[in-house]
Order: C-alpha cells, then sequence, then structure tokens
C-alpha cells in the first residue's frame, strides 16, 4: 500500500488501517451480545429478589418455590453463556491481532516511504528557493549596475553632478523581502499544529 502521489494529504483523508478497523468492529460485536446478556442477568437477579422477598414474608401464602429454581437456571444458563462468549472473543481477538501487527507493519512502512519521498521534494524544494533567492539578488543587483551606468554617462556627456552616495535601487522592498523569507517559527507551527496558514491554502487552493 502506498500513500496517494498529492502534494498534500487532507487531514480527514487518512484512516486507520481495514485490519485495525476489522479488530474494533469484532470487539464491539462481542461486547453488545455480553451486554445483552448482563442486562438479563441483572433483570432476573432482580426478579429473584423480589421473589426471597415474598417467601420471607410470613404473611403471604405464595410458595414460588419453582419458580424460584427457574430463574437460577437461567441465570447460571446466561452466566456459561456469557463465559463462553467471552472466551470466544479472547481466542478471535488473539487471531485478529496478528492481522493488526501485520497491517501495522505495512502501513508505517508505506509512511515511511511516503517521508523519504517528501524529504527529498523538500530539499529540491529549499534548493529551488535559494536559486530564486540568488535570481532576485542577481536581478537587483542588475538594475542597480544598469543605474550606475546610466548616470555615470549622464554625467560623463552632460557634466551633470551627481549626489555623492547614491541610494541603491531596490527592486524588493524590505517588506517584500520579509514576505518572501521562511522563518522558523513558521516552519514550528506547521510541524506543531498540522495546519497550514490561511494564506498559503488561498494560494495554494488545498481547501
Amino acid at each position: 500500500m502506498d500513500f496517494p502521489d498529492e502534494t498534500f494529504i487532507r487531514e480527514e483523508s487518512i484512516t486507520v488501517f481495514p485490519e485495525y478497523n476489522r479488530f474494533i468492529e469484532v470487539n464491539q460485536s462481542y461486547e453488545y451480545q455480553i451486554g445483552k446478556i448482563e442486562k438479563l442477568e441483572m433483570r432476573l437477579k432482580q426478579n429473584r429478589q423480589e421473589l426471597l422477598a415474598k417467601m420471607n414474608d410470613r404473611g403471604s401464602k405464595a410458595s414460588p418455590g419453582d419458580e424460584l429454581k427457574k430463574i437460577n437456571w437461567r441465570i447460571q444458563d446466561l452466566n456459561e453463556q456469557k463465559e463462553e462468549l467471552k472466551k470466544e472473543r479472547q481466542n478471535r481477538l488473539n487471531d485478529l491481532f496478528f492481522a493488526v501487527k501485520a497491517g501495522e507493519k505495512r502501513e508505517m512502512d508505506a509512511a515511511l516511504k511516503h517521508v523519504e519521498k517528501k524529504k527529498r521534494e523538500l530539499r529540491r524544494m529549499k534548493a529551488e528557493y535559494l536559486y530564486q533567492i540568488q535570481q532576485l539578488e542577481q536581478m537587483n543587483a542588475y538594475a542597480n549596475k544598469v543605474k550606475e551606468q546610466v548616470e555615470r554617462l549622464e554625467k560623463d556627456s552632460f557634466e551633470v553632478k551627481l549626489g555623492k552616495s547614491p541610494i541603491p535601487f531596490e527592486l524588493l522592498s524590505k517588506q517584500e523581502r520579509n514576505e518572501l523569507a521562511i522563518r522558523n517559527e513558521e516552519i514550528e507551527r506547521v510541524y506543531i499544529s498540522g495546519k497550514l496558514p490561511d494564506w498559503v491554502k488561498k494560494i495554494t487552493s488545498f481547501e
């Protein structure tokens, strides 16, 4: 099994693997059956208490002995059914857990493979990011060179007096540089929360 080849995996798309779901499903089924038996046992025990109370009532002529025996037999039968279900559940879950562990290994291997792929992609993206920064700075340097040459030409040709320290030309403002920079706190925030900033969602249309 491999994860979808996507740049982004939506949180809601990550589900527990099939073997795990099957284990939970089977366990819940047994819990439901055992729970029904226990509720019936509780009602029968309450009935038994009521019968015993009647038998202990000196003024009562009722003789519910046979009914009491039936209730005791029924409680005993239910208890045996319950214990049998518990043993059956344990054996079934023991078998299913081997499949769960195998599924866990498969999913962990797939996750590791996916992480390694993303690490390679991040390295390429980091290299591309630094390359783009270099291109910006080179274009800025080129623009300054052009401006400087034109000013020198103007000075030499028309005897124009230039300032002692001309202001360097900036293609990017300080604010734009800050916006383009990736800060450590931004990366840590995504690592910790697992969520992207709103501005990223707008640009990439992930959501």
